[in-house]
């Protein structure tokens, strides 16, 4: 989080621990992520301020507010998860774990698979095929793993 981490008051980390309970979520797509979204530009504004990251306007859906995200993602959002983690309730504490867990397992190199429905063609998910994966979602709701 650069230099600026060090030199953070517990005020702004409290506050910042709040705007994630409320309106931040934590996820893991292929590295840490943490982000907000809300449609004060001002809070916004000074969350990259204090914590660096990203901002990003999404385009605007009609009769609503504009929306503006922050988001950070490996290493400076694992950090802001350590950092935050003792202020959030237990619910954000648990994904906040998951999360975390995730980003310091060792990496998977994928290699390309041929798909165990359809060998010539290559892997798709759960060793499916594309079109033999979107059968089986549409059909079942969701897509057992050809692996297992």
């Amino acid at each position: 989080m650069g230099s600026g981490m060090y030199s953070l008051a517990m005020k702004d980390i409290g506050w910042l621990a709040g705007i994630l309970e409320g309106e931040g979520w934590f996820g893991y797509y292929n590295t840490a992520r943490v982000a907000i979204n809300m449609t004060d530009p001002d809070v916004i504004q000074r969350v990259k301020t204090l914590f660096g990251g990203s901002v990003y306007l999404p385009k605007p859906r009609e009769n609503r507010k504009q929306l503006y995200c922050w988001a950070a993602s490996g290493g400076r959002a694992a950090g802001i998860m350590m950092t935050v983690y003792p202020m959030l309730g237990a619910r954000r504490q648990a994904r906040v774990r998951e999360v975390l867990m995730q980003w310091l397992a060792p990496k998977r190199h994928r290699t390309a698979q041929s798909c165990l429905c359809h060998p010539e063609r290559k892997h798709c998910a759960k060793g499916w095929c594309k079109s033999c994966y979107n059968i089986r979602r549409e059909r079942d709701g969701r897509v057992e793993d050809a692996r297992v």
